[in-house]
Formats: C-alpha cells, sequence, structure tokens
C-alpha cells in the first residue's frame, strides 16, 4: 500500500507514528486525541477488531499517552439539530500493546509458564494467563483444570486480533 498524506497524517505508512492521549473508552472502541505533524489535534478511534480477547477498560485509561499509526482517514456528514457539517474520522491502531511486547520478548515456538484462568467455547478452549493483560487460549483436556499453572509452546499470533494460540508443552 503505497502511504498518502492528508491533514498532516501519513495513511498507511508502517514507520510513522503519531502521539495520542486517550480521551475515551468503550467496550467496542477507544478514542484518542492524535496530534499531526502540524501540531493540530484530531479525534481518532481504534476499533477493536472482531473476535478480540482485549479488555480496553484494564488497557487504556483516560489520560494516558500512546503512539499510534493512522490507518484510515474519512470524511463523514455530522447533522447537528437543523445543520449539518463534515467531520473527520481518523481510525488508529496503538503500538505497544501487552500482546506486542510479550511476543517480541518470547517469539513463536518459545515455551511459556502460564496459569488457567477460564473455559471458552463452551469448554473447548482454555483461557491462559502468561503475563498481565496478556493471555492465549489452548484446547481443553481432562488433564487441566482452573488455576493449575503449565507450560505452552506459543504456536500463533495475531497482530490484527492481538491473540496468541498455544498448545501445552
Amino acid at each position: 500500500m503505497k502511504p498518502y498524506h492528508s491533514n498532516g497524517f501519513v495513511v498507511g505508512s508502517k514507520d510513522l507514528t503519531y502521539d495520542a492521549q486517550v480521551k475515551s473508552v468503550k467496550n467496542d472502541r477507544v478514542t484518542f486525541t492524535v496530534t499531526n505533524y502540524y501540531d493540530e489535534k484530531s479525534s481518532g478511534t481504534f476499533y477493536l477488531p472482531r473476535g478480540c480477547r482485549i479488555n480496553p477498560h484494564v488497557i487504556f485509561k483516560t489520560g494516558d499517552f500512546w503512539q499510534v499509526k493512522v490507518v484510515h482517514i474519512s470524511k463523514k456528514l455530522r447533522e447537528k439539530g437543523s445543520y449539518s457539517y463534515p467531520e473527520l474520522n481518523i481510525e488508529v491502531i496503538p503500538q505497544q500493546m501487552p500482546v506486542d511486547l510479550y511476543i517480541e520478548a518470547h517469539p513463536l515456538g518459545s515455551i511459556v509458564v502460564g496459569k488457567i484462568v477460564d473455559t471458552i467455547k463452551k469448554g473447548a478452549l482454555l483461557l491462559v494467563r502468561l503475563a498481565k493483560n496478556v493471555y492465549c487460549t489452548i484446547k481443553n483436556s481432562k488433564d487441566f483444570c482452573k488455576g493449575m499453572t503449565i507450560l505452552c509452546k506459543i504456536t500463533e499470533y495475531d497482530g490484527h486480533c492481538k491473540t496468541l494460540l498455544a498448545e501445552p508443552a
């Protein structure tokens, strides 16, 4: 994808990040105040992907500063009372989330220690806590129970959904 410039932002760049401050946190999105290269502030939104196992209320706190990448800019018509005006909609992705930092320190194939915290998918999978705000899933077995500490081998990482898959080691 070729990067393009828009309103002081470079969209689609793999290297450029922008300073952003968390404005609000909802269950499915986080709103930031993003500063472009002209020191202008705009509103940017991170929409949590479907299937994402992130609790945004735990990771993002109002007032915290993050580095974000701009992935899409669009304009929408906003109506207020009897008039309407165009509004800029900036989609962003926060950088250096806990799972990203964890996978940098423990690449695919690493054997790590985790604690089973819950069953998901009607008991088919186990949710394993690897570190603070970092979880993976493994297939359920009769040998495992909630609260048990196990060794896991990290097999997959989905950077979009911020999920880890593992297998018992």
